[in-house]
C-alpha cells in the first residue's frame, strides 16, 4: 500500500470491495498512510479486515472539519484573493 494522505482512503475503499468480493490480504506492506492501512489490516482481529479499516478511519476522519476549525474555509481570510494589479507604485492612485 502506498503512502499520501487521500490515497489511504481509497485504498480503505479498495480492501474494502476486495474483501466484499472474497478476496482477502495475506501478506501486507506499506509506506506512510499505507502502512496505518496495513497495520490496521495485519491486526484485524478474527480477520475482521473491513471492521478494522472502518474503525480506524472513523476515527481519523472528522465530517465536521469546517466546523471545527472555521479558519480553514477559504473564504474566511479577508487578504486571500488580494492581489496587487499595479506594480508600479506611480500607477496606483
Amino acid at each position: 500500500m502506498q503512502g499520501g494522505g487521500a490515497l489511504g482512503a481509497y485504498e480503505w475503499g479498495a480492501v474494502t470491495a476486495l474483501c466484499e468480493e472474497g478476496y482477502y490480504p495475506v501478506a501486507v506492506a506499506g509506506v506512510s498512510i499505507g502502512a496505518v492501512n496495513a497495520a490496521a489490516i495485519a491486526g484485524a482481529r478474527g480477520g475482521d479486515v473491513i471492521g478494522s479499516l472502518s474503525r480506524l478511519w472513523e476515527r481519523l476522519t472528522n465530517p465536521y472539519l469546517l466546523d471545527a476549525m472555521p479558519w480553514f474555509a477559504p473564504f474566511g481570510h479577508p487578504n486571500m484573493y488580494w492581489l496587487n494589479y499595479w506594480p508600479n507604485p506611480s500607477l496606483t492612485a
